[in-house]
């Protein structure tokens, strides 16, 4: 292992990691800094800074939130294709979601695949396998989107319309199961690192 014994310090109270002899309270949790102890990481501080960029975490925010201001266009264009003189409807904002949520979707993926794979050597535990199963499917339907969205006729195919809604409230759906998938895992590193004994 590449690191020096006491480079690294863990909160007691929270588990952040702080580089360093912390000169402060906890920045995480506000704990004195007397809640600081040694901390060996147990991976490569190489693999530990790219772990620490949290790509896919912040790519899933945005597929997350696109998809949730996806379903909120798609209902207000039922009540109005112009909001203060913006089309956001079939022509306007709603294509441009149409077009974008694939996009993030395929990046979220990818970039899980890869922290999943860093972050824990193997993709193939049930927490991982099942975020793979349902990332794969969030993809498909993030793919039949744009299909369909374009496919409407500018939203004149009313069949077409209803089956775009479903297709939007399944990608909210498989975003929020793959959010609670991820919430379990914690963002923790295999193998995990100790606190050194000091004494």
């Amino acid at each position: 292992m590449a690191q020096k014994t006491g480079i690294y310090y863990i909160c007691k109270l929270c588990g952040y990691i702080h580089k360093g002899k912390p000169s402060g309270p906890c920045p995480a949790c506000g704990a004195p800094s007397t809640s600081f102890v040694p901390y060996e990481l147990g991976i490569e501080e190489k693999r530990y800074n790219y772990l620490r960029r949290d790509l896919h975490p912040i790519s899933t925010h945005f597929s997350v939130g696109m998809a949730i201001l996806f379903v909120l266009d798609f209902l207000a264009t039922m009540i109005s294709n112009d909001i203060f003189g913006i089309r956001i409807g079939y022509g306007g904002v709603l294509d441009f979601f149409a077009l974008l949520l694939p996009i993030f979707v395929g990046l979220t993926a990818l970039l899980g695949y890869y922290d999943g794979k860093n972050r824990y050597k193997k993709v193939k535990t049930q927490f991982l396998s099942r975020k793979i199963l349902l990332g794969c499917i969030y993809f498909v339907v993030a793919v039949l989107i744009p299909i369909v969205h374009f496919g409407s006729s500018m939203g004149t195919n009313i069949g077409l319309v209803i089956i775009e809604g479903a297709l939007i409230f399944a990608a909210v759906t498989l975003a929020g199961m793959l959010g609670m998938i991820g919430r379990e895992l914690n963002c923790h590193a295999v193998p995990r690192g100790h606190e050194i004994d000091s004494r």
